[in-house]
């Protein structure tokens, strides 16, 4: 890995804008698609990600667990609705897993009374990415790009199929050919 390789890795780390921590780097144009394929580029990002991970206690299970935490967080852990309006509950009887779901508590007060605000993070967002994570969505769309991050067509199918065939009839004739090499060796050996 070159030093500038490196560089560019430890800027990509700091918000994981690959075409702003090139540009950091000292690298120019479109730089950044090219070497975000670069092999010891992504292993050097894994790593250092996975090391993250490991100081951090983080794991794809916690992750998700918070995700969830979220998506099923229930209003009424929070507040009384009754007759008499909304009445929140006491913080110090709220569970740590619960508090963690809070995203606001502000309180304004003026001369003719006052306004709590109580939020939530939000929780579609959670439900969508924890339906992301373990497959009940439907996948994201990939882009194909060439070397310099332009878009390409998509795939012809009947290119597509063709190549397969190729492939298959390549392997057939490859697997035919070393089953005749192996029943000539059988041969030989018992002569």
């Amino acid at each position: 890995m070159t030093p500038k390789q490196d560089l560019f890795v430890r800027e990509y780390l700091v918000d994981l804008s690959a075409p702003q921590a090139a540009k950091r780097a000292g690298y120019g144009g479109r730089s950044s698609a090219k070497l975000m394929r670069t092999p010891v580029v992504l292993a050097k990002i894994r790593q250092a990600q996975a090391e993250r991970a490991a100081n951090l206690a983080v794991s794809a299970e916690r992750v998700l667990a918070e995700y969830a935490r979220i998506a099923f967080a229930n209003m009424a852990d929070f507040a009384d609705f009754g007759p008499d309006g909304l009445t929140l509950k006491d913080m110090a009887a709220l569970t740590p897993e619960q508090t963690a779901v809070i995203a606001e508590v502000t309180e304004t007060k003026t001369s003719r009374g006052g306004v709590v605000r109580f939020k939530l993070h939000d929780k579609l967002a959670a439900l969508n990415a924890l339906a992301r994570h373990i497959g009940l969505a439907a996948p994201e769309k990939l882009a194909l790009t060439d070397s310099t991050g332009a878009d390409l067509p998509p795939p012809d199918p009947s290119e597509i199929a063709r190549q397969i065939a190729f492939a298959l009839r390549q392997g057939i004739e490859d697997r035919a050919g070393s089953d005749k090499e192996q029943n000539k060796k059988k041969r030989s050996d018992r002569d």
